[in-house]
């Protein structure tokens, strides 16, 4: 239980960094840090080519599902020149991946994972919202409902690849 716990704010750490470092002064400090942790925590826990590719397969498919969010334009950034989502959301998305792969205790269970996606990724990208980190162009109500869609299916599909992975 205390793995779990320290896991769990290990991973609010790391979200917070990422968070902040888009408006705070210090956001180069913020950035780095958040990188560091992400790296350091994969070098640190991940052993086998298996872990580090879908490590690495889970940061990929939160760049190119959130950018294609960005494009469909259910959410944008300050940065109008942005091609693909901004370094801090994708340093973001590792520091899932590495919680993601170490949480045995629900990246196995469809349940669990499912109704933590739902309503974990959703509230993640509104409090990103409230921070002024990310604006939503649609109705408030319209993007919470895509969004939770949207992590449902990646929840669904990040334990279904971790699964696989295991056999």
């Amino acid at each position: 239980m205390i793995r779990q716990l320290w896991q769990f704010v290990f991973f609010q750490i790391q979200w917070w960094c990422c968070l902040l470092s888009t408006v705070s002064p210090h956001y180069h400090d913020l950035f780095l840090l958040a990188l560091v942790l992400a790296v350091y925590d994969a070098c640190r826990h991940f052993k086998t080519p298996t872990r580090w590719l879908l490590f690495l397969l889970i940061a990929s498919l939160g760049l190119i599902n959130d950018t294609l969010l960005m494009h469909l334009n259910i959410f944008y950034f300050f940065d109008d020149s942005l091609l693909i989502i901004p370094p801090w959301l994708l340093v973001l998305w590792l520091c899932f991946g590495g919680w993601f792969l170490k949480a045995d205790w629900i990246n196995n269970n469809y349940f669990l994972m499912a109704l933590l996606g739902a309503m974990g990724g959703p509230l993640s990208y509104f409090a990103g919202f409230k921070l002024g980190a990310i604006s939503f162009p649609q109705p408030l109500l319209l993007t919470m409902i895509i969004l939770l869609v949207d992590w449902l299916l990646l929840a669904l599909t990040l334990t279904t690849l971790n699964g696989l992975c295991r056999k």
